[in-house]
């Protein structure tokens, strides 16, 4: 491709990505922790209003996803977020359409069935493991161990295909990362369940602490992304 249209695309304005990213920090906080005892339940309760909750009502998915209207929780912010313009998102994102068609799903029927279809067939394309799916979504800790990162190498070979690559890329220690996605039994609980403030200080840590890890320095970006161009 064309490496300075790549920078702009994936740098943008370090202006425009702050604003774009953080927005407003109680609009986040608002957006994605809501209520602790909402968090709790969307991610602990039983499997059938976890169905329930992901698979709703299609036309109120589709308005929900689709639709410039405010469904709920003040989602014009979000959706200005997601969808920015049009032409750039797709641009940015897909590229070809039919390439990321069959790149993740290599069928547009799959597609649709992957959304909208019943439980069982979900449960058959996602896992193929009933039991997997109910101890993922019921958080049964080495089950969702196993089920994430099942086979490191089978994982690093299949999704990252460069390890030196994504190592440096992401977090530059092989230890870091699996600190990072295991940590321990009762971090994980805590990461979960600990009450609002401590949410928001991980999730959202300082304004400037994000600005740093999200954009660190635009040459350093640069040279992680592009490194291989030449």
């Amino acid at each position: 491709m064309n490496v300075k249209a790549i920078i702009a695309l994936l740098l943008m304005d370090v202006k425009a990505i702050i604003s774009l990213l953080l927005m407003n920090v109680k609009a986040i906080i608002s957006l994605l922790l809501m209520n602790v005892k909402a968090i709790i339940s969307l991610l602990l309760m039983n499997v059938k209003a976890i169905i329930s909750l992901l698979l709703m009502n299609v036309k109120a998915i589709i308005s929900l996803l689709l639709k410039n209207i405010i469904v709920a929780y003040e989602f014009k912010a979000i959706i200005l977020l997601l969808l920015m313009d049009v032409k750039a998102i797709i641009s940015l994102l897909l590229m070809n359409v039919k390439a990321i068609i069959s790149l993740l799903l290599m069928n547009v029927k799959a597609i649709i069935l992957l959304l909208l279809m019943d439980v069982k067939a979900i449960i058959s394309l996602l896992l193929k493991n009933v039991k997997a799916i109910i101890l993922l979504l019921l958080m049964d800790v080495k089950a969702i161990i196993s089920l994430l990162l099942m086979n490191v190498k089978a994982i690093i070979s299949l999704l990252l295909m460069n390890v030196k690559a994504i190592i440096s890329l992401l977090l530059m220690n092989v230890k870091a990362i699996i600190s990072l996605l295991l940590m321990d039994v009762k971090a994980i609980i805590s990461l979960l369940l600990m009450d609002v403030k401590a949410i928001i200080s991980l999730l959202l840590m300082d304004v400037k602490a994000i600005i740093s890890l999200l954009l660190m320095d635009v040459k350093a970006i640069i040279s992680l992304l592009l490194m291989d161009v030449k």
